[in-house]
């Protein structure tokens, strides 16, 4: 594999496994995913750097570089926008009951949590979406975009544009 090849498919392989590790619901995921998330960010940098200027590796990076970036500033606008609808639609009733049981030594607290996710599944699950969803599908749109063309040995048209 000549060294263009493997040092694209290397950041597009630590673009995948920063995504893989974003959809895993455990402590451990998150904190892999944060980690990959500035390596995945890093290397193109250091790779563009070292990168002939207009050739291929070079223009893999900036995609790479402008699709982390997009996507970490309409994150900020996604994620606001999913905790304001959460806290628009969710019931507080079962935490206030719960907060008045767990005061007068009634109830535990894992009672309480599971009394509230029960009354606000469908509202925390949308919220999560909006958060979330627009997001992933970016970023899944444009790593197998990206894969793809490098896979091919091919550049990418426009690699300043948002899409």
């Amino acid at each position: 594999m000549n060294k263009d090849r493997e040092t694209i498919l290397t950041a597009y392989g630590l673009f995948a496994a920063m995504m893989a590790a974003s959809f895993i619901p455990a402590a451990w995921a998150v904190m892999t995913a944060t980690i990959l998330y500035f390596i995945a960010l890093a290397y193109p940098y250091y790779a563009r750097k070292r990168a002939a200027a207009g050739g291929l590796t070079e223009n893999h990076m900036t995609y790479i570089i402008r699709t982390i970036w997009i996507a970490s500033l309409v994150a900020v606008a996604t994620v606001a926008a999913g905790v304001c609808y959460v806290l628009a639609l969710y019931d507080p009733s079962s935490i206030n009951e719960c907060t008045q049981n767990l005061m007068n030594g009634g109830m535990n607290a894992e009672a309480c949590i599971a009394d509230f996710m029960n009354a606000n599944r469908s509202v925390l699950y949308s919220g999560g979406f909006i958060a979330v969803g627009p997001i992933a599908f970016y970023c899944l749109w444009r790593l197998f975009r990206g894969a793809r063309k490098a896979l091919n040995m091919l550049p990418l048209q426009n690699v300043n544009a948002w899409l």
